[in-house]
C-alpha cells in the first residue's frame, strides 16, 4: 500500500502548510516493491472501477475484445452493469483482474497501454501534482478554492488549514460531507465583532455563502448572500476534543445539515455542550451516535441539560455499518466504540473508510 501512504502523507503535509488546502487524496493498490509499477497498478484499478469503463468503451477505445470487456464490467458492476448498486464488486488487485474469464495477456497489455497513454505529468505552473486520476492542488486564496459541485464521477477532498485542529470537506456531484470542524486558533468564531473563522470562510468559498448575514466571513470580497443556506448532507465529529469540534456549532448555525454523526463519548466542556445544543436546535436533523440514546433524550454537559426534541431523529451506528453518500461513493465505519472508556476520547474516535469511485481514503 505504499502509494496510499505516500499520498496521504502529502495530504497531511498540505494541512500543515496552509493557508487553505484542497486535495484529491488516496488510492489503493497492490503492495508492489517498485513505486512506478505500483502507481501503474493504481491507475489501472481506478480506471476499471471508474465510470468510463463500460463495455462499449473497453471494446472500442481500449482495444479489448467484447468477451473480455463484458467479463470485466460484469465483475465490477454486477449483472445490471451499473455503478453504485448493491451487486458491485470493485477490483482490489491486478491478481483479481487476471482471474476473470477471457482476460488474458492481450487484454492486460491493452489496458496497460491505454492507462499509460492517458496518465499525465505534474504541472508546476498549476501549483499542483498529478498521479494518474489523483490530482493534488494547493488553494492559497478564496479565488483558487474550487467552487460548486465536482463533475459526475469525480470527487474532491479538501484538507482545510484551520490552524490547531482538523477539518476535511468531501464533495461529490450529489453529496457534501464535513469530517470534523475544529480550530482552537479561531475559537472566537462568530462574535459581535464579526466572523473571523477560517473554516467558515473556506466553506463559503467551496459551498457558497450562508443566508445568515452574521455568517458572512470577514476579509474577502463576497457576492450577495442567498435566500437559503447551502446544505451539507453529513457532518462528523470524530471525537469531542476542542480541536476537532470547536467550530461545528457555527457550521450547524450557518448551514442546513441533514445528518450529524458523533462518537457519543461525553467530554464535559463548553465547546462540546455548544455542539450538542446546536444539534438539538437543527431543524429535522438526524443525530447518529455510537451509543444508545437515553430514554429521556437529554444530556447534561458543562452544567447544561440539553434536550433533544422529537423533531430530531436519534439513531445508533456501529462498526461495520456502510452508508451510501452518492453515486459511486460510500463510507464504511471501521471503528465506533459504543462502550467507550471514560476520558479516552481519541481511543473512542469514529474511523471511516471512504470509497470514492476507485479511490479509498482513510479518515481516522
Amino acid at each position: 500500500m505504499y502509494p496510499t501512504k505516500t499520498l496521504l502523507l502529502a495530504a497531511l503535509l498540505l494541512t500543515a502548510c496552509g493557508p487553505d488546502a484542497m486535495a484529491f487524496v488516496g488510492t489503493e493498490s497492490d503492495d508492489l516493491a517498485d513505486v512506478s509499477s505500483a502507481l501503474d497498478s493504481v491507475r489501472m484499478l481506478d480506471f476499471l472501477n471508474g465510470p468510463t469503463a463500460t463495455v462499449e468503451f473497453l471494446d472500442a477505445d481500449v482495444g479489448l475484445d467484447a468477451r473480455a470487456a463484458t467479463s470485466i464490467v460484469a465483475h465490477v458492476r454486477g449483472p445490471d452493469g451499473k455503478r453504485g448498486s448493491s451487486d458491485d464488486d470493485r477490483l482490489g488487485s491486478l491478481a483479481e483482474l487476471d482471474a476473470i474469464s477471457y482476460v488474458g495477456t492481450a487484454a492486460l497489455e491493452a489496458i496497460i497501454a491505454y492507462v499509460g497513454s492517458t496518465s499525465t505529468t505534474p504541472s508546476p505552473a498549476a501549483g499542483g501534482t498529478t498521479s494518474g486520476p489523483v490530482r493534488v492542488i494547493r488553494a492559497a486564496t478564496v479565488s483558487t478554492v474550487p467552487a460548486g459541485k465536482p463533475a459526475p464521477g469525480t470527487y474532491r477532498v479538501h484538507l482545510i488549514d484551520v490552524g490547531t485542529g482538523l477539518a476535511i470537506l468531501v464533495q461529490g456531484n450529489d453529496f457534501t460531507m464535513l469530517f470534523d470542524g475544529g480550530s482552537t486558533d479561531d475559537s472566537r468564531g462568530i462574535s459581535s465583532t464579526g466572523n473571523k473563522s477560517r473554516l467558515l470562510a473556506y466553506l463559503s468559498a467551496a459551498l457558497g455563502l450562508p443566508a445568515d448575514s452574521a455568517c458572512r466571513p470577514e476579509g474577502d470580497v463576497w457576492p450577495a448572500a442567498p435566500a437559503i443556506s447551502p446544505e451539507i448532507d453529513h457532518v462528523f465529529l470524530s471525537h469531542p476534543h476542542q480541536d476537532h469540534s470547536n467550530m461545528l456549532d457555527e457550521v450547524l448555525r450557518c448551514y442546513r445539515v441533514k445528518n450529524v454523526w458523533d462518537s457519543g463519548a461525553i467530554n464535559d466542556t463548553s465547546s462540546y455542550a455548544q455542539f450538542l445544543s446546536a444539534v438539538a436546535t437543527e431543524p429535522g436533523v438526524n443525530y447518529r451516535t455510537a451509543v444508545v440514546a437515553p430514554s429521556s433524550r437529554q444530556l447534561t454537559v458543562w452544567g447544561q441539560t440539553i434536550s433533544f426534541p422529537s423533531s430530531v431523529s436519534w439513531t445508533t451506528f456501529r462498526a461495520g455499518d456502510r452508508t451510501t453518500l452518492g453515486a459511486g461513493a460510500s463510507f464504511k465505519v471501521l471503528h465506533a466504540n459504543g462502550g467507550y472508556i471514560a476520558n479516552q476520547f481519541n481511543d473512542n474516535s469514529t474511523v471511516l473508510r471512504l470509497d470514492l469511485g476507485g479511490t479509498s481514503v482513510l479518515l481516522a
